[in-house]
């Protein structure tokens, strides 16, 4: 099926990472009318391919669909992996295409979270959990080499939020706060924000870290006493959900 045929309506996800990301697009696609898929510009970017071999891609997925009763196609992406990116800005700005802009208020969980994805990755191959046998174990958290990781997670996220503003297109924010509050609001937030009925939908991916530190960081204590009297403090002890759900 081409725009020829029936119009297509197109949405991006950006985001910067564990953020509920690779559970939103496992749940989205389960939906009847869309077709929804992972992060082919990494893949891309990983095969050596160029900037115009992504937007080419991106052209082709947002005009085509499998299905005839698809009516939204969309992908993911982090911005860091977008090999031209005024290039990427003019196709979706021609397409009119909404942006669901996923981000995580919590920067010492995503941190945490992107420390244990590394972790993840080594033992099973993967970046995310799918049986909870395999979830990690509590380990020693180096302070310095958590600071940095800390520091890029929030200048990408500045980076990100600039992107996302300037594009001047139909945006839906979304945190991962929300989904563990409510996945159910957090799911009608986002059909509606599609112009779809609400549906009934579920990812595989499970979480990889807890939501309560404590029980992931081994030298808890120790960690949270570099960041006494800072924003960060209190991030440390927040805990909104001890149930299974996406990164």
């Amino acid at each position: 099926m081409t725009l020829d045929s029936k119009t297509l309506r197109t949405f991006v996800i950006i985001f910067q990472g564990r953020c509920g990301s690779t559970y939103l697009v496992e749940a989205l696609d389960a939906h009847p009318e869309i077709e929804c898929t992972g992060e082919k510009f990494a893949a891309l970017k990983k095969q050596q391919h160029n900037a115009n071999d992504q937007l080419e891609w991106a052209k082709y997925h947002f005009t085509t669909a499998e299905s005839p009763e698809t009516s939204e196609k969309g992908f993911k992406t982090k911005l860091r992996d977008v090999l031209d990116l005024p290039g990427f800005k003019k196709l979706i700005q021609s397409l009119n295409t909404r942006v669901i802009h996923l981000r995580r208020r919590n920067v010492v969980k995503l941190t945490m979270s992107s420390f244990n994805s590394v972790r993840l990755k080594h033992k099973t191959g993967d970046w995310n959990l799918y049986k909870s046998s395999e979830k990690l174990s509590e380990t020693v958290v180096d302070p310095e080499t958590f600071a940095s990781w800390l520091g890029n997670v929030e200048e990408r996220a500045v980076k990100e939020l600039s992107f996302v503003e300037r594009l001047e297109l139909p945006t839906l924010t979304l945190f991962y706060e929300e989904f563990l509050g409510n996945s159910t609001k957090y799911f009608e937030k986002i059909f509606s924000f599609l112009d779809l009925p609400f549906y009934e939908v579920k990812g595989n991916a499970i979480k990889s870290t807890s939501d309560d530190l404590r029980l992931a960081i081994s030298n808890f204590e120790e960690l949270k006493s570099h960041y006494r009297g800072t924003r960060y403090e209190g991030m440390f002890d927040e805990v909104i959900s001890s149930r299974l759900g996406p990164s």
